[in-house]
């Protein structure tokens, strides 16, 4: 998943669940109150690994009870984050004969048959294998969306970033509950990693500067190298990234 937090932090700033806020009280904890940052299985658990991997102090929680909400990005913005800060991903990012790092570096260039970059991540506490960075996007998001037998929420990190109001609204309301009216609906701005807006003046100028940051028209090919964007289109799942409306960057 993409910036889980953020989404965590919209719903327990803005979502109230009525059954839950009544057993527990109004000065209860935003967990109590039924918005978990994580899921019993792990923030960034695939999901076929549900029922067989269990975080920390979560052995007691009932694994069905949780409504994942999965974050996605496009994959476009995705794979130069990852190379910015790769977290548990580990993968081959330099040539022999050419200085710096590649990125995404999808394929070896430098090989006849530009063979696949795999990657090495640890996800549940296990080392796993993917291809490329590319196959890593379409494969944990295809435990979800074409082979989990529980329901799931998938939404766009797009949507969280310039209709949070509108998004934030449709998930709480999936989940049973309701979102404090726009006139004192709390905005997270530019990061989880920031305090939640409130209308301010100042908070209004933030929100602004992350939407020309996420809003900015990508590079020719996505700045990628001729090897790794002829990589991309052939391997990024286009049916997965047609559902999401993403559109690929200008090729020339």
């Amino acid at each position: 998943r993409h910036n889980n937090s953020q989404v965590t932090r919209l719903l327990k700033e803005n979502c109230v669940i009525p059954e839950r806020y009544k057993k527990y009280g109004p000065d209860a904890s935003k967990e109590a109150f039924g918005i978990r940052w994580q899921c019993p299985w792990g923030k960034h658990t695939p999901a076929n690994f549900k029922y067989n991997h269990t975080a920390p102090k979560n052995e007691n929680m009932n694994k069905d009870d949780c409504l994942p909400i999965v974050t996605v990005r496009n994959p476009f913005d995705w794979m130069p984050s990852m190379c910015r800060h790769p977290y548990t991903a580990r993968w081959a990012r330099r040539e022999s004969g050419k200085s710096g790092e590649l990125c995404p570096h999808l394929v070896q260039s430098d090989t006849p048959k530009k063979a696949l970059v795999g990657v090495e991540v640890k996800l549940a506490e296990k080392w796993l294998h993917y291809d490329s960075l590319a196959h890593l996007w379409n494969e944990w998001y295809a435990k979800y969306y074409k082979e989990a037998t529980f329901p799931f929420l998938i939404v766009r990190f797009e949507d969280l970033t310039f209709r949070q109001f509108e998004t934030t609204k449709i998930i709480c309301e999936c989940a049973g509950g309701y979102v404090k009216p726009l006139s004192s609906f709390k905005y997270i701005i530019n990061s989880a990693k920031q305090g939640p807006g409130h209308g301010k003046e100042e908070d209004r100028t933030g929100m602004v500067k992350a939407w020309i940051k996420y809003g900015k028209p990508y590079d020719m090919k996505a700045g990628f190298s001729e090897a790794d964007w002829k990589a991309s289109k052939e391997l990024l799942s286009k049916d997965f990234f047609d559902k999401l409306g993403y559109r690929y960057p200008q090729s020339g």
